[in-house]
């Protein structure tokens, strides 16, 4: 991150041993986090006021992080989009990372995930912080995620008809912005949420260093 020449101010959230890791020094700021990731969030950019137009976030758990990978994502993202969002398709991420565990919703062509990496327009993110919340909540549930688009996109959803530009529309009305997906790589979808998924990551580094 700390490379990327778009990037300048760099804040850092989480516990203790995070924050006095020595990985952390090329932070700007460091704060200790809160009780949910839109909280973390939020504290993060209050930090940052004022803040600059857009704001780059990025879960701390993407072991396979690198800056080709954020320059690529920074590319796809279009200047009218207020947040920019990378999606990571089944077939992409099961070739890059085969017998892993992940998340996908099954839509009317393919099946994805979310990646870990946003890029978000200050102003409307502080707008929308309640939207978000309800989000957040139910991102990894299908389900919850199914009924947050209404009755109408849940039966497309459960039918498998719902299309990826409808499924947008609906977040769109939901938090009242403009959003656009980035189609992105495999990588930004890895986070290691249990020891299986740190044990996995640091066999596939051992196995292929560069």
């Amino acid at each position: 991150m700390r490379a990327h020449p778009k990037i300048g101010r760099l804040v850092v959230i989480g516990p203790d041993e995070v924050l006095n890791h020595p990985g952390t020094a090329l932070a700007d700021l460091k704060i200790t986090p809160g009780n949910t990731g839109p909280d973390n969030i939020f504290r993060g950019l209050d930090a940052l006021k004022p803040a600059t137009k857009d704001v780059l976030i990025v879960t701390t758990d993407l072991p396979f992080l690198d800056e080709a990978m954020i320059d690529r994502f920074i590319a796809g993202c279009p200047e009218t989009a207020e947040i920019c969002g990378s999606l990571v398709s089944q077939a992409s991420y099961e070739a890059a990372f085969p017998n892993s565990t992940a998340t996908f919703v099954t839509l009317a062509s393919e099946s994805y995930t979310l990646g870990g990496v946003y890029r978000m327009n200050s102003a409307a993110l502080s707008r929308m912080k309640p939207e978000i919340d309800r989000v957040f909540a139910q991102r990894k549930s299908k389900l919850g995620m199914a009924k947050l688009l209404g009755l109408s996109a849940t039966i497309k959803f459960v039918r498998k008809t719902l299309t990826l530009d409808q499924a947008i529309g609906r977040v769109e009305q939901i938090l009242k912005c403009k959003i656009h997906a980035v189609l992105s790589d495999p990588h930004l979808a890895y986070d290691i949420d249990d020891q299986e998924d740190y044990d996995y990551a640091v066999a596939s580094i051992l196995k292929n260093p560069s």
